[in-house]
């Protein structure tokens, strides 16, 4: 099931990337007050994003677990994209066009999801079950910013070709 979901959230993010940047494109957007900052903290964020995407949905779709090389890749990007995500959170709050601030969102209500659900993970607050929904509500959560992250950076690259 989790197989199917990540196909259809590709699909989806590559949809809203394609209909949406007509209106990004066109739309007044708010100038943002730091544009190196923001363009630095945009590239750190997309990186770390495609690394944890690579290496998350890697094992997941191929059944496996997190072990070794792959883990250490994960987690260490992991706290990349939670930081670079918070600032832009901060900077972008008010920079986006709706269309635009929509998938926006979406990627940074995933991205908390994402990062409260990891930091849960590693308490021991929890017993062996609950590490198994705390997982399954990971990779759920990393669909939904799937979907936003796909959705801002078409919107992005179709803008800037148009």
């Amino acid at each position: 099931m989790f197989k199917i979901l990540t196909v259809v959230s590709v699909i989806v993010g590559a949809l809203a990337a394609k209909c949406g940047s007509a209106s990004c494109s066109t739309a007044a957007r708010t100038p943002v007050r730091f544009p190196a900052l923001d363009k630095l903290l945009a590239l750190v964020m997309v990186l770390s994003f495609a690394l944890l995407a690579l290496t998350g949905f890697y094992a997941a779709l191929l059944g496996h677990h997190l072990t070794g090389y792959l883990l250490i890749c994960h987690t260490g990007s992991g706290g990349a994209f939670a930081g670079s995500l918070a600032l832009l959170a901060v900077f972008r709050a008010e920079a986006e066009s709706c269309g635009c601030k929509c998938l926006f969102w979406t990627l940074v209500l995933g991205g908390l999801g994402v990062v409260l659900s990891a930091v849960v993970m590693m308490q021991p607050w929890f017993g062996t079950h609950g590490q198994e929904v705390l997982v399954e509500l990971h990779r759920y959560c990393a669909l939904v910013t799937l979907v936003g992250g796909i959705g801002c950076c078409g919107q992005a690259l179709l803008a800037k070709s148009a």
